[in-house]
């Protein structure tokens, strides 16, 4: 008998397909699915069939893209089809269904993942094409939803669903009823996607974040609740990785994974037993992170840690609810750059109630800290810096929902200046505020520069900063504080920011330091007038001090 058929599938931000991904929630179900054995199961990665060139792609096409996709997931002959979706692949995900519910109007269409569980009532009201939306963790839900949509069944006692009835939209969502830690998927990643021995290989540590962010949505998809996965079963995946595929470096995925502190110790000690040495790492806070945590973690071999710092002022600190202490910063960055620990550092502006001096205290920060990275050889420190994205079911976007003006995809960082956005596109999110949240913004609020400011810093300090130390630190102190910095490149160089910005799809390039240095010494070039001053990016960081001097001429007027 011809088992039905179920399809996961996962579509990038259709500008942004050069880096690599694992779907790793499909893989969740997916595994059920297929260890079940009922029902046929495939994962449709789109990320790695456009990249792969597999699926035609152009950027200025949006619409040939979405119904080429739709095309490809026909093909399959799927009884039902479950799209993922974040904020930023919405957009594509939505035109896409409604291409294939016209191609075939049998296929039973599912939105999934975090984006439809915020606004899963919306959708079934906007999208006549979308069947059902899935709520939450799907690991306990998947086999007695996909039972009951293929025998036409009650969904009366499934928990995690929206759907339509007698023309009324129901929601069975009971948040509390969570995956239990023991349950926790296991299964061998690397049966789906290929790992590489120098690459770090995906193993879940666990769910949920026991704060409240006003900015962030993981309280409307986790509720309160926090869980971590057994250090014996984390061990358990890290031994049969290591021992089957000679696997060593291991991402923790979990929002806050070291939260616990009595766990993360235990943990750390585990690890140390191993017969093998092992790198590792993870996401974090800095008030959880003390003395005794830090050591414990780069003894049993932590190499990279990501912390959510968000702003460099106390005031914007309490008003988004984060209430960092900040002047732990240092001494933990310090640390572990120190033991040769690479630290991500995240910040974000551009909120509602921020003022050009909170703004400022934040570049400080990152100023500061990258003046810090200067100091040891062996730890990188990244600084990303985002513009805030307004998300649904979270504190700022409620707040701030009636203010909040269509801006168009440019305002999420992944899109290109110059992709086109068609009108088919722009309709459909003008039409759904709500659904699209990510598109709008304070317009009034921000300056036009702010744009693209995250691009340039993340520019100016990773890259560089370790190469022209001293000649960012002379530039910067020709200016009063690094706001009128910024705003004077970016008044007089419109075009290099917009360049800036477009380095994002380079970061993965073997030749991204030859390309960054020759925008610099390009940039350099401009602003000092004399051209011919500046040559290769070797010859730059001879002359290092001699620019310093330079610019200082040409302040005092003196040419």
């Amino acid at each position: 008998m011809e088992k039905n058929k179920i399809i996961f599938v996962y579509i990038p931000d259709c500008s942004f397909v050069s880096e690599e991904t694992t779907p790793y929630g499909q893989i969740c179900l997916y595994d059920i699915i297929k260890k079940d054995g009922i029902y046929e199961a495939e994962i449709l990665d789109f990320n790695k069939l456009l990249s792969d060139g597999l699926i035609e792609h152009n950027n200025n096409d949006m619409l040939m893209i979405f119904k080429a996709m739709a095309e490809y997931i026909a093909k399959k002959k799927a009884d039902i089809v479950s799209f993922y979706t974040m904020c930023s692949n919405f957009y594509a995900c939505i035109p896409t269904a409604y291409h294939l519910k016209k191609i075939n109007a049998k296929i039973k269409i599912i939105m999934a993942g975090p984006h439809a569980t915020c606004i899963a009532e919306n959708i079934l009201h906007k999208y006549k094409f979308v069947d059902y939306v899935a709520l939450g963790e799907g690991e306990k839900s998947i086999l007695p939803m996909m039972g009951a949509i293929l025998k036409s069944e009650s969904f009366k006692n499934i928990n995690g669903i929206g759907y339509r009835e007698n023309q009324k939209i129901v929601i069975q969502w009971d948040r509390k009823n969570r995956l239990d830690k023991n349950l926790l998927p296991v299964f061998d990643i690397c049966e789906y996607t290929s790992i590489q021995c120098n690459e770090f290989i995906t193993i879940e540590g666990g769910r949920g974040c026991p704060f409240s962010c006003a900015f962030c949505s993981t309280q409307m998809f986790w509720g309160n609740v926090f869980v971590v996965k057994p250090i014996e079963q984390i061990i358990f995946e890290i031994k049969y990785y290591y021992y089957k595929y000679g696997l060593t470096k291991f991402s923790i995925t979990h929002d806050l994974f070291t939260a616990n502190k009595t766990y993360i110790l235990q943990f750390c000690n585990e690890i140390e037993k191993l017969p093998f040495k092992i790198q590792w790492s993870c996401s974090s806070r800095l008030d959880v992170l003390d003395d005794s945590m830090r050591k414990a973690m780069v003894k049993s071999g932590c190499s990279d840690i990501y912390i959510g710092v968000e702003s460099g002022s106390e005031r914007i600190q309490e008003l988004i609810s984060k209430n960092l202490d900040l002047s732990l910063l240092d001494e933990t960055v310090s640390y572990f750059l120190s033991e040769g620990v690479s630290c991500v550092l995240s910040f974000v502006y551009g909120y509602g109630f921020e003022s050009r001096d909170d703004f400022e205290m934040t570049l400080q920060m990152i100023y500061k800290v990258k003046k810090i990275e200067k100091k040891y050889k062996n730890g990188k420190l990244t600084i990303q810096l985002h513009r805030l994205t307004y998300l649904p079911a979270t504190k700022i976007s409620e707040e701030y929902f009636d203010k909040l003006q269509y801006e168009g995809l440019n305002n999420m960082s992944y899109f290109d200046e110059d992709i086109i956005i068609p009108k088919e596109i722009e309709n459909m999110i003008l039409d759904n505020k709500h659904g699209f949240l990510n598109c709008y913004n304070l317009v009034s609020k921000m300056d036009k520069y702010t744009i693209h400011i995250g691009d340039f810093v993340c520019f100016l300090f990773d890259f560089m900063y370790y190469y022209f130390s001293e000649t960012i630190d002379g530039f910067i102190s020709q200016f009063n504080n690094l706001c009128s910095m910024f705003e004077y490149v970016y008044q007089d160089y419109e075009e290099y920011f917009l360049e800036i910005s477009r380095f994002c799809n380079l970061y993965y390039e073997a030749n991204k330091i030859e390309i960054m240095c020759d925008s610099f010494s390009e940039l350099m070039s401009n602003i000092c007038i004399e051209k011919s001053f500046l040559g290769l990016y070797e010859k730059l960081k001879e002359e290092d001090n001699n620019l310093i001097q330079y610019f200082s001429k040409i302040k005092n007027g003196d040419n």
